[in-house]
């Protein structure tokens, strides 16, 4: 599959000027065929050195001749460029595709009011009774009617706490993950200094003809969020909200990212749910 992480940080050495653009093309032109970005697929080195300078002169475009660029590798808050002179950070991304965050259990107990802890428990118990089953010679029907007895749950709860609009710490959540700030600490400092829309960094996409382009998948800074939707569907639940003015939309849902590895040659699989819980956010365009 492609690898856009790869890509984003030939791109970004490229436009903070670590590598020449030259040099940037060929490393790019270098990747294998399949590990390349739909963007650059079955162009010539010629073609992606264009694409680079345009890159280049697009982002200069957006700040003051005296403009200082630096590479920060920060992902979590959206932070793959710093502008020194007027204190702006800067996401790259590498196509239109939707964006999907990875959020921590913490961050969304605190942005749905779970005085209770019940998050964190609901996610961290069902992950020791798979294991349980798993290890006691359970069956995958088992281990799957857990998985749905976890979510429904989850689901009811998601229901209980949340009306027909987003609350402010929810749609704060949101706005932020849509913006590429996803690390936890970063959003709730942000909340709680009144610093909802000043800290966001600019989002910018690459595109073909132009170079770089505002990024249109962002939830409006005061708008009002909708719930739109809350339930489950096959084995998750899910958490669906959408912008009053802009469209756009997001999901919540749990996640769990890693295999169990028991240390004797043993593993459990990942999809049977028994390491590194979290939440994913995928944010939709309004034509998407």
């Amino acid at each position: 599959m492609p690898n856009f992480d790869l890509f984003e940080r030939i791109l970004i050495n490229c436009l903070v000027g670590a590598v020449t653009s030259e040099e940037a093309a060929s490393q790019i032109y270098s990747l294998p065929e399949k590990q390349k970005v739909q963007l650059v697929k079955n162009k010539n080195k010629d073609g992606i050195l264009s694409f680079l300078n345009r890159c280049t002169g697009a982002l200069h475009s957006r700040f003051p001749e005296d403009a200082n660029f630096e590479s920060s590798n920060n992902n979590m808050i959206g932070n793959d460029i710093y502008e020194s002179t007027t204190k702006r950070h800067i996401e790259i991304k590498s196509g239109h595709q939707m964006t999907d965050a990875n959020c921590g259990l913490s961050v969304v107990s605190w942005a749905l009011n779970d005085e209770h802890g019940f998050i964190k428990n609901n996610m961290t118990e069902g992950m020791k009774n798979r294991k349980d089953i798993f290890l006691s010679g359970g069956s995958d029907k088992e281990i799957d009617l857990d998985k749905s007895r976890q979510m429904d749950a989850l689901s009811n709860f998601l229901t209980q706490q949340t009306q027909n609009i987003a609350e402010s710490k929810l749609s704060h959540f949101f706005k932020s993950t849509s913006r590429g700030i996803t690390k936890g600490n970063v959003i709730i400092e942000n909340y709680n200094e009144g610093r909802g829309s000043i800290n966001f960094p600019l989002k910018l996409m690459c595109d073909w003809e132009i170079g770089l382009v505002e990024y249109d998948k962002s939830f409006d800074c005061f708008e009002t969020l909708l719930i739109d939707d809350v339930g489950k569907t096959n084995q998750r639940c899910r958490l669906s909200v959408i912008g009053e003015q802009s469209g756009v939309q997001a999901q919540l849902y749990p996640h769990y990212k890693n295999s169990l590895n028991l240390g004797n040659g043993q593993k459990i699989p990942a999809n049977c749910w028994v390491k590194t819980p979290c939440f994913h956010v995928w944010i939709k365009g309004p034509n998407d």
